[in-house]
């Protein structure tokens, strides 16, 4: 059994990469800011299983995590791999010096701490987006001058690179999913980021329009004709993670990401349907813009304007290594059916 270390545990992709491991019989270091989070995570687990989880106090913007020499003294050589999830996943502009602090120095800062634990490998969870305004992916390492769409994406671009600056001192993997969803079995998801944002938003604007007297009124969305979701189920991502820590390979990238994505029509006459809105209306014609609509369509429609580079284009990902990874540790490439989608969306709904 090998002794592992998680930044940005206590989220919901950490959680349940966690429990995973414990579940393999690992032993888990889980880095964490918030005592609050902390306990919800440990809350998850029985007696038995709390004894193979050590929660460290710290944050990734800090020195060493935070850590104290004594710490590294008492650790070194008996961390086998990091995984380094921890991130800000914001796209404001206004935001910009602030992701590169969490973002790129702090995976300098966890690269650093892995060097001086002796580490032996070190897996980063990016996106599949550093692809930047490119439509085709790849899994390859991006240019410096990747041109992107926001600062988040720029941020992940600068901390690939970092990770790949360490491949003589120690085994590193890059890991980018796309848009984290639900459990593909049970739909269920403890996120208000991306498209559970958008639902609960949505929600609310429903509720709003009831209360208000303006149930009956119809409300259009933009959606590009071609644009698509690429919708990728929680359980999938973790297993991808699971399979590379075991097989990956020195310097390899691995997409995890749908071969066949939903148009974004299609998603949004699922949320439609799902939600009983009749009044929600989709048009996907190139003539009509943000201008052309009522003050309460552009309020709905800015709900999703924030995600307009990912929802207007139909982007493709090369998976390759992945498939290849998967089919070594006979795992089954995802097939995300419209029963699925339907299930994870209704999760989201409330």
């Amino acid at each position: 059994m090998k002794r592992f270390l998680v930044t940005g545990g206590t989220g919901f992709l950490g959680s349940i990469l966690i429990s995973e491991l414990i579940f393999q019989g690992h032993s888990v270091l889980v880095l964490a800011r918030s005592e609050r989070k902390a306990r919800q995570l440990l809350s998850k687990f029985n007696s038995d299983e709390l004894q193979r989880i050590c929660i460290l106090k710290g944050d990734v913007t800090h020195v060493d995590l935070g850590q104290s020499f004594g710490f590294i003294d008492e650790n070194k050589g008996y961390i086998d791999v990091v995984y380094h999830l921890a991130a800000m996943v914001k796209f404001d502009e206004e935001l910009a010096d602030e992701l590169m602090k969490i973002n790129l120095q702090g995976t300098k800062n966890t690269l650093k701490l892995s060097e001086k634990l002796g580490v032996k490998q070190f897996i980063q969870v990016s996106t599949a987006y550093t692809l930047g305004k490119e439509l085709n992916g790849i899994e390859e390492l991006y240019p410096e001058n990747q041109v992107c769409h926001n600062p988040y994406e720029l941020s992940k671009v600068y901390a690939e690179r970092e990770v790949m600056s360490y491949k003589n001192k120690m085994k590193v993997n890059i890991v980018r999913p796309s848009i984290i969803v639900g459990d593909s079995k049970t739909g269920r998801a403890d996120s208000n980021f991306a498209i559970y944002g958008f639902l609960r938003a949505l929600s609310v604007f429903k509720k709003r329009a009831l209360r208000d007297g303006f149930s009956k009124e119809f409300f259009r969305i933009i959606a590009s004709a071609k644009g698509t979701s690429n919708l990728v189920p929680i359980d999938y991502v973790v297993k991808v993670l699971l399979a590379v820590h075991a097989l990956g390979e020195n310097e390899q990238i691995f997409h995890v990401t749908n071969p066949n994505p939903p148009t974004n029509q299609y998603i949004l006459s699922r949320i439609k349907f799902l939600m009983k809105y009749d009044q929600l209306t989709i048009t996907t014609d190139p003539l009509i813009g943000i201008h052309d609509l009522t003050i309460k369509e552009r309020m709905l429609n800015e709900l999703l304007w924030i995600y307009k580079p990912y929802l207007a284009t139909d982007k493709s990902f090369d998976d390759s290594q992945t498939q290849c990874l998967l089919k070594n540790s006979e795992e089954l490439q995802l097939d995300m059916d419209h029963k699925m989608i339907d299930l994870i969306l209704a999760s989201g709904i409330a």
